[in-house]
């Protein structure tokens, strides 16, 4: 009996083996991917009366101040109510949106900031207003800038740090 038992070992762990290796060797390996920070991304939900030149400035840390060079820019007409601007940053501060040269009526209804995470940007008392003719925040709590001037731009406040993922 011991010998019938003992064969029955051997045939029972000689195919789990042989299944081990069929097994091991005929799978694909899973292959993990890397992970990628999503970048960080200008989001505004508007309304525009006439095209102009949307220009964001970013800074990426407090010592730095709005220049050409930390700026992206982007060609907007009032079809785009939604636009998404993809920051060639990991990092950012602190931004300024810029409405080109006599953009008319832009009414902002959503300024955030997105990335693996987001922050949101409409809280329009937390902005200084420059080179526009007249600003106030309607009913629907949407922020209705007028400007006949060259060169109307926002500025946030107050300074953040929104990083894409590691």
């Amino acid at each position: 009996m011991k010998k019938y038992l003992w064969i029955l070992g051997i045939i029972f762990f000689g195919g789990l083996s042989i299944f081990a290796f069929y097994a091991t060797g005929n799978f694909k390996s899973t292959k993990h991917k890397q992970y990628e920070p999503t970048p960080l991304t200008v989001v505004l939900d508007w309304e525009i009366t006439k095209p102009f030149e949307l220009q964001i400035f970013y800074l990426k840390d407090k010592n730095e101040r709005f220049n050409q060079q930390s700026s992206i820019r982007k060609k907007v007409t009032p079809q785009d109510t939604h636009v998404e601007v993809v920051l060639p940053v990991k990092r950012i501060y602190n931004f300024r949106l810029d409405f080109g040269s006599d953009p008319d009526k832009v009414i902002l209804k959503n300024v955030e900031i997105k990335g693996d995470m987001y922050l949101n940007f409409n809280n329009w008392h937390d902005y200084v207003y420059l080179n526009m003719d007249k600003t106030k925040v309607n009913d629907k709590d949407y922020l209705e800038i007028y400007s006949k001037q060259q060169d109307p731009y926002m500025v946030f406040l107050f300074p953040f740090v929104l990083d894409e993922k590691k």
